[in-house]
């Protein structure tokens, strides 16, 4: 080992700290410290619950947005075949 690896300490057992650890810790330290513990939440079944239905809106916002775009494809459809007709009746003199 050259003089230079001597001085380098060694950080394999050192813990790691996340931004999120951090964020957490400032937010509820005794949540973060059961979590450190292995606790779990005692509000995971209703944040999971939660989550599902916010997946469930965000899938209903999409069929939503779906139908708005085809309903839109439609009117225009309508309006092209209003024009159309309306020019083959201006042009055919009547």
């Amino acid at each position: 080992m050259s003089q230079s690896d001597s001085h380098r300490p060694d950080y394999d057992d050192s813990p790691v700290i996340y931004a999120s650890d951090i964020g957490q810790f400032l937010y509820c330290r005794r949540a973060w410290w059961y979590r450190l513990q292995g606790e779990e939440n005692s509000e995971l079944a209703r944040l999971r619950q939660g989550a599902d239905q916010h997946e469930a809106l965000a899938e209903s916002v999409q069929d939503v947005e779906r139908a708005e775009r085809g309903a839109r494809v439609l009117v225009w459809i309508v309006v092209l075949i209003i024009v159309a007709v309306v020019a083959a009746r201006m042009l055919s003199g009547g």
